[in-house]
């Protein structure tokens, strides 16, 4: 069964918002399904994930919930964030901007801890 790109496209476009705010609940899970969900929008469309990226604020209420609680309660989930941020560094653009706001976000919620 073929499946129409426009289609795909126009479906993605239409649940952006869900999407990004599912994405801030992902923490409970390894984050090779945020990497798997990424490369899958590359493949439809650049940038339908450039859009998605856009939409990420590590600074609302959400992420901020998400990243304490990676710090403070997962700790094995927290090791595998700040190493998938570490890579995405290495990304050009939009990419690698978000994901070092994360791994400087997972480091300041680590010291805030510590503290």
């Amino acid at each position: 069964m073929a499946v129409d790109k426009d289609v795909c496209l126009e479906l993605v476009n239409q649940q952006i918002s869900e999407f990004e705010e599912a994405l801030y609940k992902l923490n409970l899970d390894p984050p090779k399904w945020i990497v798997t969900f990424f490369r899958v929008l590359h493949e439809l469309s650049p940038e339908v994930l450039f859009k998605l990226i856009d939409r990420i604020d590590l600074d609302t209420p959400a992420a901020e919930k998400t990243i304490k609680q990676l710090v403070t309660n997962q700790r094995r989930e927290h090791k595998a964030y700040v190493k998938l941020a570490r890579g995405g560094r290495v990304f050009p653009g939009k990419f690698g901007s978000l994901a070092q706001g994360l791994l400087d976000r997972l480091e300041r919620a680590e010291k805030a801890k510590a503290e």
